[in-house]
């Protein structure tokens, strides 16, 4: 080998030695960049997998609030219409009450109670009944509101 050398001058030497290092750092860079491009490849997929591993559980979180929603809507709803019914039903026995006198006869030995002033009087009694369906209302009103809030969030 010592031959090829003295054959080969000294600046062509040197040249192909500067070639040599040229050709190793050259190939050592391209192969750096290959290696970051494909982890920058796998940086995007792994961006991409927790995105959608993202995207499931907020669609996971929307579902299981939507049904917890609309369960507290089906509550309220059964809620309203069983005092509605209620509240009719009282209005009803307070009507009855109102047209017909008590048929039972009155205590023997015992003194008939008395009324206190203005107590018991159809009057009375009605703005008492009117009091009631205005409180169901609102409180139907309340429920109307609640139940419109709560519809968005679905």
């Amino acid at each position: 080998m010592s031959w090829l050398l003295t054959l080969i001058p000294g600046r062509l030497l040197a040249e192909l030695a500067i070639l040599g290092v040229l050709l190793g750092s050259t190939w050592f860079c391209y192969d750096r960049w290959q290696s970051t491009k494909i982890d920058f490849v796998e940086f995007k997929a792994t961006i991409a997998a927790q995105g959608a591993a993202q995207a499931l559980a907020v669609k996971a979180h929307e579902d299981a609030q939507e049904r917890a929603n609309a369960s507290t809507i089906a509550d309220l709803q059964a809620h309203l219409a069983d005092s509605d019914s209620r509240g009719a039903d009282l209005a009803r026995r307070l009507r009855q009450a109102l047209a017909h006198p008590s048929p039972l006869p009155p205590a023997q030995g015992i003194p008939p109670v008395t009324p206190a002033s203005g107590a018991g009087s159809p009057d009375t009694l009605t703005a008492d009944l009117g009091a009631a369906f205005g409180e169901c209302y609102r409180n139907a009103d309340r429920l109307d509101a609640l139940i419109h809030e709560l519809e968005p969030q679905l």
